[in-house]
């Protein structure tokens, strides 16, 4: 009877710290859940049916054939992806921006990041049709810009220019209330480590790109920040030695490809001889 009474016990005295626990629980603030928004990548320089997509379906297509002796040519010449459009399909910009934006929601986007200024006029055209389409229509649907240095996107003026030509715009992006641009810097920024004159300041930098790409709150950046960082004094000795293994890869590569043409060769030693006398062969792999 005694051992029941102290089984009891213990039970309702784990249930009351339990229930304390959990109303302690629910006073405390929880931290707001913000939702997921997805945007995708748009290059403003090839909008739907329209622009330069338009000229070069026009202009170019009809002289394309996948058996040309022009490389390009073969690959779809200066366009490679061409649009979903008919052929023949022209539209306005507004036109073109209305349509972009109904496929992209059917799909479950919510916005897109022109990247800038990838085409600049015409990434900037196809930006202000969007813009007013996603206003006048009032679409459940944001745009903004994505800064890409490469295509001469600077952080300052990108941004300054987003905010003086659409600043009041309902339609752009925001979070938390405030305008929200996307950028390309983290990853272009490290191709600068290898023009630094001293393996101080590329040291210094190194560092300092692991410590903002590790912050970012961007898993993937943050995973390689981790990578780079176990291959810190490789990276570094490098730019020290200037030593390049694409000589040694190759040769590696072209063993491959012989003994994959071979079928298996008869014995070590003559698979010896067939690598000493491989860079005098004066056939090539094709395939």
């Amino acid at each position: 009877m005694n051992r029941l009474l102290v089984v009891i016990l213990a039970v309702a005295t784990s249930a009351l710290i339990s229930s304390a626990a959990s109303a302690e629980e629910s006073k405390s603030p929880k931290p707001p859940v913000r939702p997921k928004t997805i945007f995708a990548h748009y290059m403003g320089c090839c909008p739907l049916a329209t622009g330069p997509q338009a000229h070069y379906k026009r202009e170019e297509a009809k002289t394309l054939r996948h058996d040309s002796s022009d490389k390009a040519a073969q690959h779809g010449g200066h366009v490679r992806n061409w649009d979903l459009a008919p052929y023949g399909m022209e539209l306005t910009a507004e036109e073109s921006a209305d349509l972009e934006i109904r496929r992209a929601m059917r799909i479950g986007i919510d916005g897109f990041a022109i990247d800038a200024w990838a085409g600049n006029k015409d990434a900037r055209r196809s930006l202000d049709a969007l813009l007013k389409i996603a206003a006048e229509k009032n679409y459940p649907f944001e745009v903004t810009i994505c800064i890409d240095p490469m295509c001469g996107g600077d952080i300052v003026a990108s941004v300054k220019e987003l905010l003086e030509k659409h600043g009041k715009n309902s339609k752009l992006a925001r979070r938390d209330g405030k305008p929200l641009s996307l950028a390309y810097y983290l990853k272009e920024e490290l191709r600068a480590m290898w023009s630094f004159p001293d393996i101080a300041q590329m040291s210094s930098f190194f560092d300092d790109w692991c410590r903002r790409a590790a912050d970012a709150g961007v898993p993937l950046l943050a995973s390689l920040a981790k990578t780079l960082r176990g291959f810190r004094s490789a990276i570094l000795n490098g730019w020290v030695y200037a030593i390049s293994n694409g000589k040694l890869e190759g040769i590696n590569n072209k063993i491959g490809a012989m003994q994959r043409m071979h079928y298996g060769l008869r014995d070590f030693e003559f698979l010896s001889l067939r690598i000493l006398t491989l860079h005098k062969a004066k056939h090539t792999f094709c395939g």
